[in-house]
């Protein structure tokens, strides 16, 4: 994740509708400038959600509550020092936004600007340059003290690329734990800090009548004072996030300040609403890889990490259904298969029709009542005199037999 990353990326990983979507649940009168970052970004080889997710976090949800007013356009801050120094002020929203990504470019990189490009930024000759090409190397430089700048800054890019997106299979229901809950410490608690987006660790609540929203209720209000959590919590009807990516969550002990976790709901096990479970925990493993630029290594059990106190949790490397539940949910190696696959495929499509003709093209994830497939797939799974061409007004695939 961005924290440990560079700022320097070729292409803007967040998308409009979800940069806009998480301010406008805070600030429904936030400006327009979600797309600028997007726009102009990638001339300087900025992330534009990265940049926008600093932007929230100066001018708190351009609400402008600290020096700095919505009329400056200075949505990075810069010159701001105090209320004798409000800093610098641009002419136009799009120029605040090029002084804004500018000044990241000075602290991210040693080169000149792009040809062409007026310098705006008032302070890019001060930047030690090359300083920060990772949002942490902001910490007491771009904000001072600023011991946690750049995780407060991460945070916010987690929201942002969490964020409900259309076009998905599922979509994940934010359903953060109270602020004052014991299990939500937030992004730091006595023993540290979050580090960065490195790992998965997926769980199981071994709690045989709990459905995700019992189980959200469970680690809000802890009743039997117990330290737990996790950042998400899944069964066959929804998947809910419990807390941003960014903030600790009590799940695996030495991994909580580098990995998130899922609470696989188990309530329903061996019937087909569990399965419906096991495809959304599939996809959301799959989706949570391809946001934060994850590989298949970095997801986990529980029972790699605590093998003496969790070693079914969620199952164990040798379990096989007739082994029961009560070691195991299902097969730890079927999964990551099934999770690599669908993550690392060049393209998810909607297809509408498909019928395969041999064995060897069940390459395809099924969740609900689309497959997954790769793209490079369709024409050895599909019947060879079938048309396939893509949807006029939509996403899907339309797969037609003679």
């Amino acid at each position: 994740m961005a924290y440990k990353g560079t700022a320097i990326q070729g292409t803007a990983a967040g998308q409009l509708a979800q940069m806009e979507g998480v301010v406008r649940r805070i600030n429904p009168h936030a400006p327009d400038v979600a797309g600028l970052y997007l726009s102009t970004g990638p001339h300087l080889g900025v992330r534009g959600d990265l940049a926008y997710a600093q932007a929230i976090h100066e001018t708190d949800y351009f609400r402008f509550t600290g020096v700095v007013k919505p009329e400056q356009n200075n949505y990075g801050g810069i010159g701001a020092t105090g209320p004798d120094n409000p800093g610098a002020s641009f002419a136009t929203p799009a120029e605040g936004v090029l002084a804004h990504l500018q000044h990241l470019y000075a602290y991210a990189s040693t080169g000149p600007l792009p040809d062409g490009m007026p310098k705006v930024d008032p302070r890019f000759d001060l930047v030690p340059r090359g300083s920060g090409p990772a949002i942490g190397d902001l910490n007491g430089r771009w904000a001072v003290p600023g011991t946690t700048y750049g995780q407060s800054i991460d945070r916010v890019l987690g929201e942002i690329l969490t964020e409900p997106a259309s076009g998905e299979p599922y979509q994940i229901t934010k359903a953060y734990l109270d602020p004052n809950s014991q299990n939500r410490p937030g992004p730091c608690t006595a023993s540290g800090c979050w580090q960065g987006m490195a790992g998965i660790v997926v769980h199981r609540t071994a709690s045989p009548s709990m459905d995700a929203w019992a189980i959200r209720r469970y680690f809000n209000d802890a009743p039997d004072g117990r330290f737990a959590s996790s950042q998400f919590t899944l069964d066959n009807n929804v998947i809910l996030q419990l807390m941003p990516v960014g903030e600790i969550a009590y799940q695996t002990a030495g991994k909580n300040f580098t990995t998130v976790g899922i609470e696989t709901c188990e309530h329903n096990w061996g019937t087909d609403a569990f399965a419906e479970t096991y495809r959304k925990l599939v996809w959301l493993v799959a989706h949570l890889m391809r946001l934060f630029k994850l590989d298949i290594a970095a997801v986990s059990g529980h029972f790699w990490w605590d093998p003496v106190n969790r070693p079914y949790d969620p199952t164990h490397m040798g379990w096989t259904p007739a082994d029961g539940k009560a070691t195991g949910v299902f097969d730890w190696n079927t999964f990551i298969t099934d999770v690599n696959q669908l993550a690392t495929a060049p393209q998810s499509v909607d297809v509408r029709i498909v019928r395969v003709i041999n064995d060897h093209c069940t390459d395809g994830v099924l969740i609900g009542d689309t497959t997954y497939v790769p793209v490079r797939a369709y024409t050895t799974c599909v019947r060879p005199d079938a048309n396939i061409r893509w949807e006029e007004d939509g996403p899907r695939v339309i797969v037609e037999l003679p």
